[in-house]
């Protein structure tokens, strides 16, 4: 073990709490907000839906992350080392997989408009990110296996790097695409003030374009980091702030959701009060119409009677 500890083993620690602190609202904010509080049932199903799902496993990559990294700044044998780098790779890989699959899943219905022929070919890159992702940590995974021929772990060690940087360059075309959808989608609503706006794609248009630039941020310092040796602490930083932000994202999407349902109800109920209103305005402007008419028939039958 070390025996001192390194600033970026308080600031590790310091992220784990603060992450353990996000995964305590989000699950507040889905169970009481998102289900008790619509009068629905709290099940697994009605819990772990495709973007909840998806967040909840973010925050837990998070957690293993920053928990391993701190980890890594107490032990030093090389046994124990190799296992938690391995385990904090596999948490980076399932959230790099995770935001990929949550980024698509939000920006999907936008990219349909803004660019229809590249739908097709980016929700396939999608299907295989877990493959090409998982591969990755696979083979660094199996780089730490004790082989007979020491030649084979360094293989591995090489074909995982080449295929990091061939995933860092998918996942970076990525991000910049997501970014010029939301950018096109946030251009044409300001352009064409006349088009119906959509409340709820600005909402993801604006925070998918603060999200793609903190993941980019996030990358150009995993990069630093890992060429230079720059502190990993402004990676853990843009990832929360990332994490935020999808967070943040949510929260708006369900009041926007929540304001339109409030409308609706606004506009049935001012239809029937209308509706109910007309009618009696309507009988009450036939039994005007009709008071003359008995008038004159009454004044007529009492002028018969006297002349009779």
């Amino acid at each position: 073990m070390i025996d001192s500890l390194t600033p970026i083993f308080y600031a590790s620690v310091a992220m784990f709490c603060f992450s353990l602190g996000e995964m305590v609202y989000l699950l507040y904010f889905i169970t009481v907000r998102e289900i008790l509080d619509q009068g629905k049932r709290l099940t697994i199903k009605e819990v772990i839906t495709p973007f909840s799902g998806l967040l909840i496993l973010m925050t837990v990559c998070h957690l293993g992350v920053y928990g391993c990294e701190a980890a890594l700044c107490v032990f030093d044998e090389p046994t124990i080392y190799n296992g938690i780098k391995t385990t904090q790779n596999f948490f980076l890989t399932a959230a790099e997989v995770a935001y990929i699959f949550y980024s698509y899943l939000r920006a999907e219905p936008i990219l349909d408009q803004v660019f229809p022929k590249l739908d097709k070919p980016v929700s396939i890159l999608v299907k295989l990110s877990p493959t090409v992702f998982g591969s990755q940590w696979l083979l660094y995974a199996l780089a730490g296996i004790p082989f007979i021929d020491p030649q084979i772990p360094k293989t591995l060690i090489l074909s995982s790097k080449y295929l990091s940087i061939f995933n860092g360059v998918v996942f970076l075309a990525f991000d910049v695409l997501c970014l010029v959808t939301f950018l096109f989608y946030i251009r044409s609503t300001t352009v064409d003030e006349a088009a119906a706006t959509d409340e709820h794609f600005l909402i993801i248009s604006r925070h998918g374009v603060a999200s793609v630039i903190a993941c980019i941020i996030a990358l150009v310092f995993y990069v630093l980091n890992v060429v230079a040796n720059v502190n990993k602490f402004f990676v853990f930083i843009f990832l929360t702030l990332l994490y935020l932000i999808l967070f943040r994202m949510k929260v708006m999407l369900r009041r926007d959701k929540i304001r339109k349902s409030q409308r609706r109800a606004s506009r049935i109920e001012y239809a029937a009060v209308v509706s109910v209103g007309g009618g009696a305005g309507t009988a009450g402007g036939a039994r005007r119409a009709s008071s003359p008419t008995q008038d004159s028939s009454s004044k007529h039958q009492s002028l018969s009677v006297r002349a009779k």
